[in-house]
Order: structure tokens, then sequence, then C-alpha cells
């Protein structure tokens, strides 16, 4: 239900975005999102592989964070990464492998879509 849910919420967004005609970096944004929503889908649903949606949900606003931040702010994410991984871990409610699949969804999701708006 959370992925139906965040699929349409993403969706959405981006739909909004086009009508509203939003900036280049929320459009991107929303796009990011919409497009880790789908990958994460197709590889937990298609392939049966489970990915860290809360990962992917932790890491990709640190990355777009950091695009736009100085060394502090990338210093606060890493060790805000680090405090999730521990807790889902601990928590077990992610092994180690799929929370590093979620997160690299994230990093893959991210730089598809950095280049995509070009912003390289």
């Amino acid at each position: 239900m959370a992925f139906i849910m965040n699929l349409c919420g993403d969706l959405a967004a981006v739909i909004y975005g086009m009508l509203q005609a939003v900036s280049d970096i929320l459009m991107w944004i929303f796009v990011s999102y919409l497009m880790a929503a789908m990958v994460l889908t197709i590889i937990n649903r298609g392939f049966k592989i489970r990915a860290s949606g809360h990962a992917c949900s932790c890491v990709l606003p640190y990355l777009i964070l950091c695009c736009f931040s100085d060394v502090k702010a990338i210093v606060v994410c890493l060790l805000l990464y680090l405090i999730e991984f521990w807790a889902s871990v601990y928590l077990k409610r992610h092994t180690i492998s799929e929370f590093l699949t979620g997160s690299a969804v994230a990093v893959a999701v991210f730089a598809f879509t950095y280049r995509m708006f070009g912003f390289c």
C-alpha cells in the first residue's frame, strides 16, 4: 500500500509541476522522487529483491541537499545516514544488503536525473 500511495503522490507532484511550470530544480526533485518510487517498485515487485524504501527516501533528499550546500551539510547528512542505517539494522527492519540496495537506488536515480536535467 505504501508503494502504491507513494507512486500516486509522486505522479501527482510531477503532473502539478508540469501544469504550473515550476522551476527546473523543483521539477528535478519531483521527477527524482517519482523515478525512485518506480525503480523501487520494479526491483521489489518485479525482481523480488527487497530494497529498502526507507533508505532510498532518506538518501535521495540528502544527496539533493548536499548538491546545494557546503561541507557542514554533507557531514550532517552522512551522520544522519549512519544513524538511520544503524537503527534500521539494529531494529531488524532491514538487513544490511536491503538498506544498501535502497541507498544505491537513490544514488543511481540522483545521478541519472542530475544529468537528465543538465545540472552537470
